[in-house]
């Protein structure tokens, strides 16, 4: 079995997964063996680090450049900088959560995003502001079609008068087809 390496600077309690490392760290917390995750705790209250701290760029231990910073897993809430090239680098207490995220997320309990859910909601008023939208159009359409219908009997009357019933029945056809079509 591989080793695992995952290190943790001293003094701000931070870790960094390596690259290799990272899906045989989860894959082993998993299947429940011990990882050492005791050890990847947040900092004591009153010791947090300062949020300028936090919300600086991080460069990777390896070789120093600006790591991305990228949120885990789309649905996490969860903020972590990454080396393409060396690995992933986590706050104090990021590394218990990213596992507990992973957890969840593998025994399908894992919560929505408050993002996702507002996106949602908004998709969902599309959806019925087009279905409303739609019945509007249909109740016009079958208007239209009754109208069309008293023509074909001659017992309608109108502006179109003059214009033969074989040629006003083909604009109005033409004319329902185009609607339809469009709010379908």
């Amino acid at each position: 079995m591989a080793t695992v390496h995952v290190e943790q600077c001293a003094s701000c309690l931070g870790s960094f997964v390596r690259t290799q490392d990272y899906s045989e760290f989860l894959a082993r917390e998993e299947d429940g063996e011990a990882v050492g995750l005791r050890h990847f705790v947040p900092l004591a209250p009153g010791r947090e680090l300062p949020r300028q701290t936090l919300l600086a760029l991080v460069r990777c231990p390896h070789c120093r450049k600006e790591m991305e910073r990228v949120r885990f897993a789309g649905r996490a809430s969860l903020l972590v900088d990454v080396c393409p090239a060396h690995g992933i680098w986590l706050d104090a207490g990021e590394l218990v959560a990213l596992v507990g995220f992973v957890k969840q997320r593998s025994s399908g309990t894992v919560p929505p995003d408050p993002l996702e859910e507002e996106e949602e909601r908004m998709w969902a008023k599309v959806r019925a502001r087009m279905a409303t939208e739609a019945a509007i159009v249909e109740q016009h359409v079958k208007g239209a079609e009754e109208q069309m219908r008293l023509l074909r009997e001659r017992r309608f009357r109108g502006p179109y008068d003059g214009v033969q019933d074989e040629q006003l029945a083909e604009m109005f056809a033409a004319l329902f087809s185009t609607v339809r079509d469009r709010w379908r």
